[in-house]
């Protein structure tokens, strides 16, 4: 009878190893911790934060990206010049006709 009493006293201490183990590698780990937290603080406090000349960079990047293609922006320019093409010609139209009502109240 005393041999599945051995069985079973074999079998809890082999399981009670196992924790122990299992306790002494956590602890490994947990001991270890201390010393990361401190890396990773000294190393956010070395590091030197983005200059604002990226931050311009960046931003004037996404703005390029918007117009998206050289045919956009071409269709903008074209756009553009034909609006101060015809601000032009309404400039030139609107002294033409003061001229002429000008010379229609003179006589």
């Amino acid at each position: 009878m005393k041999t599945p009493m051995l069985f079973e006293d074999e079998a809890e201490l082999e399981r009670i190893r196992e924790e122990e183990k299992a306790l002494r590698q956590a602890e490994k780990m947990c001991a270890d911790l201390p010393k990361r937290i401190e890396m990773e603080r000294m190393e956010r406090e070395l590091t030197m934060p983005p200059l604002h000349s990226l931050e311009e960079r960046e931003r004037l990047n996404q703005y390029e990206q918007a117009l998206a293609t050289r045919k956009q922006y071409r269709n903008v320019v074209k756009a553009q010049s034909s609006s101060v093409l015809l601000l032009l010609m309404l400039i030139a139209a609107t002294a033409a006709v003061i001229a002429w009502s000008l010379r229609l109240m003179n006589g």
